[in-house]
C-alpha cells in the first residue's frame, strides 16, 4: 500500500521474531529508518541470510529491546550497512570490537543509558572507520583515558569522531578532560552533570574546558567563539602560571614535571600564544585581588575629552567598570561598547563578558579602553 515509505515506528508491538519484521520490510524497497523499540524479538539462528530484506535500512532504533552488545552484534549481521544505531537503554555493560564485516558505514552511535563503566571498554569501538557522533549519555564512566598516547598528541582510536555526549556520567578529574584532547577530530562535547563540572562557577569550568580541548565548537549545545576561546585561555595562564613554576617551568617555557604535563597537556602552547603573567621577585603571583592598575579609558566620540586615568583592582568585574564609566559619561538612555586595545596595531577586543572580571583580560598597567555609544 506505501511501496515509498522512508520511515516505519513498530515500537512495543506484537512482533515476537525479525522474520516477521522481515516479511514486512521486504515489500518496501525505499524504508531507511526503522524503530522497534520495546519488542521481544528473538534473534535468528542464522541472521545473515536476511540480509535482503534489510538492504536500504539506514537507521535502527532498537531501545528496551533487552539485548547485549554480543547480541546486538548478531543482530547487525542483518543490517550490515547501518549509519546510525542506537541502542539505549537495554542493560550493555560490555563492549568488545565488532567485526570488520560490521559497521564499516556506522556514523552515529548512541549507548546511553546503559551501565557503562569502563572507558577501556568504550575504546573497543575506536576502529570504527566513520563513526562521527557517540552517545554515552547517563552511563556509569568514571574516567576518560588514553593510556598509550602521550600528553599532547592525537590517539589513532576514533579518528573522525566529531561529536561526544557524556552527559550524567561519574567523571571525577579534570584530567580525564584533558585525554579527550587526544581525539582528533572532536569538536563538539557534551559534559555537563559529570561531578568534575560542578566544582567551580559554571563560567570558571566552561573557561578550563575551552582551554583544554583546542578543537572544541560547540560545547553543551553552546557555540565556542573566538573571543571566549581567547578569554580562557589567557583565565588558565593566569590561574596555573604558579602551579608551571612549582613544576619546573619558567615563563619561557622551560621542562615542567610529567605530573603536570598529564594534567595540563596545552597549558604550555597557551603560555606561548598569551605569555606568562606578571610575576613578583620571588616568582610568585601577585594576589589578584590586591593587584591594582592604571588603565586609559578613551571616548572617540567625545573628542574634547582626553583620555581618563583610573587606577582599579583587577577583581573589579566588566559590569562594575560599565557602571563607571555611565558617571563618567553621562547619557541618559544611551547604550555602550567597551573594548580594549590589542597590543597589535588597530585590533580591539570587546569586553562583553560583564561578570567576569578585569583579570579574565589581558589588561595591564597603561591599558587602553575604549567606550562607544
Amino acid at each position: 500500500l506505501v511501496p515509498k515509505l522512508q520511515s516505519l515506528v513498530l515500537t512495543h508491538t506484537l512482533l515476537s521474531s525479525w522474520e516477521q519484521v522481515a516479511q514486512i520490510t521486504r515489500q518496501l524497497p525505499h524504508l531507511s529508518a526503522l524503530h522497534l523499540s520495546k519488542n521481544i524479538l528473538e534473534i535468528p539462528k542464522d541472521p545473515a541470510a536476511l540480509r535482503d530484506s534489510f538492504r536500504s535500512i539506514r537507521q535502527m532504533v532498537l531501545r528496551g529491546v533487552g539485548y547485549s552488545w554480543d547480541q546486538a552484534l548478531q543482530c547487525a549481521e542483518m543490517w550490515p550497512w547501518v549509519e546510525d544505531l542506537v541502542l539505549s537503554p537495554n542493560g550493555i555493560s560490555v563492549l568488545r570490537q565488532p567485526p570488520d564485516t560490521l559497521f564499516q558505514q556506522l556514523e552515529c552511535l548512541a549507548l546511553q543509558d546503559n551501565p557503562i563503566s569502563s572507558w577501556e571498554t568504550v575504546c573497543r569501538l575506536g576502529h570504527l572507520p566513520r563513526l562521527k557522533s557517540l552517545s554515552l549519555a547517563d552511563c556509569d564512566l568514571t574516567s576518560v583515558s588514553f593510556p598509550e598516547t602521550p600528553p599532547g598528541q592525537k590517539t589513532p582510536l576514533f579518528v573522525h569522531l566529531v561529536t561526544l555526549n557524556l552527559h550524567n556520567n561519574r567523571l571525577e578529574e579534570w584530567v580525564s578532560i584533558a585525554e579527550l584532547n587526544k581525539l582528533a577530530s572532536l569538536e563538539d562535547l557534551i559534559v555537563k552533570g559529570n561531578p568534575v563540572t560542578v566544582r567551580e562557577k559554571r563560567h570558571i569550568t566552561r573557561c578550563l574546558i575551552v582551554s583544554h580541548l583546542g578543537k572544541l565548537q560547540l560545547l553543551d549545545r553552546m557555540a565556542v567563539t573566538r573571543d571566549e576561546r581567547r578569554e580562557a585561555g589567557i583565565f588558565y595562564v593566569n590561574r596555573f602560571f604558579p602551579l608551571w613554576v612549582q613544576c619546573g617551568g619558567t615563563a619561557e617555557g622551560g621542562t615542567p614535571s610529567p605530573e603536570f604535563v598529564r594534567e595540563h597537556p596545552r597549558f604550555l602552547s597557551l603560555l606561548k600564544t598569551y605569555g606568562a603573567p606578571e610575576t613578583v621577585p620571588d616568582g610568585k603571583m601577585p594576589s589578584l585581588n590586591k593587584k591594582v592598575i592604571t588603565i586609559e579609558i578613551h571616548a572617540p566620540q567625545e573628542p574634547d575629552r582626553g583620555p581618563i586615568r583610573k587606577r582599579l583592582p583587577l577583581s573589579m568585574s566588566v559590569e562594575k567598570l560599565k557602571a563607571l564609566v555611565t558617571q563618567l559619561f553621562p547619557r541618559k538612555g544611551s547604550r555602550f561598547c567597551l573594548s580594549l586595545a590589542s597590543h597589535e596595531e588597530g585590533k580591539e577586543s570587546v569586553l562583553d563578558k560583564e561578570r567576569l572580571d578585569l583579570s579574565f583580560y589581558d589588561i595591564t598597567d597603561g591599558s587602553r579602553i575604549y567606550v562607544r555609544w
